[in-house]
């Protein structure tokens, strides 16, 4: 993801950030307008996914952002799906797949 890119994204997230504050998303809806599904776990705030190089937009509950490529869908699928997400990401994704924080 290009530099610019990542600013938006970050801002895209913080967005999301802001409306949960006022408790207009709730866990597992999409955010209008950014394509961020919310998860709020001790660790993950919300996901993003796009299936063209199957990146995987990760934000922090730290506000932290991390990029994973080459993510299969079915991947993306159990995280949304997982009963402890926390785990689910920790093993199946961050350390599975090479991830660039933003």
């Amino acid at each position: 993801m290009k530099n610019g890119s990542k600013w938006l994204v970050l801002g895209l997230a913080l967005a999301v950030i802001g409306s949960v504050g006022c408790g207009t998303t709730r866990q597992g809806a999409v955010a209008p307008d950014t394509g961020f599904t919310q998860i709020r776990t001790d660790t993950l705030f919300s996901v993003k996914y796009l299936p063209e190089g199957g990146v995987l937009t990760v934000v922090l509950t730290d506000g932290t952002g991390m990029d994973f490529s080459d993510v299969p869908a079915e991947v993306y699928e159990g995280l949304v799906q997982a009963d402890d997400k926390d785990a689910y990401y920790a093993e199946e994704i961050a350390a599975k797949f090479e991830g660039v924080q933003f």
